[in-house]
Parts: structure tokens; C-alpha cells; sequence
């Protein structure tokens, strides 16, 4: 694997059902389910490495999940 596709690979989180974030190495994710974008979002610095912008879209994907599990709650 040469070093363009390690460090695009590198860029990608994915996570259950089949959601999948994209970093683009500075500061905006873009959230897509099942390939398509359903969501962005974009940080206020620079993210400089890759561990750091896995725990942001860590944090994104909590936040969706707590968001619908509250509107889901709100419907009984």
C-alpha cells in the first residue's frame, strides 16, 4: 500500500450501521449512512493527527446516539 492510500485510509471512521465518518485532515467531517452524506461538521482549529480526530468523531457519533435515544424517549 503506498502512502496516498494509508493516509486516505487513515481519514475514514466507521462505526455501526453502516455510518462512516470522513476527515478531511484539517478541520471538517462529513458524516455519511450507507454512502451517502447525511451530515458535516467542522471543528473551530485545525485537527493535526489522527488519533485526535478519531476521538472527535467518537464524540460526534455518542452525541447522534444519545440525541436519538432522547427523541425516541420522548415518543412513549
Amino acid at each position: 500500500m503506498d502512502t496516498y492510500q494509508k493516509n486516505l485510509r487513515d481519514k475514514w471512521f466507521f462505526y455501526d450501521n453502516d455510518i462512516a465518518i470522513f476527515w478531511d485532515g484539517d478541520k471538517m467531517f462529513q458524516v455519511q449512512n450507507d454512502g451517502k452524506i447525511v451530515d458535516s461538521f467542522e471543528e473551530n482549529e485545525t485537527v493535526t493527527t489522527t488519533k485526535k480526530a478519531k476521538e472527535i468523531a467518537d464524540e460526534h457519533i455518542a452525541e447522534i446516539s444519545q440525541e436519538k435515544m432522547l427523541s425516541h424517549a420522548d415518543s412513549f
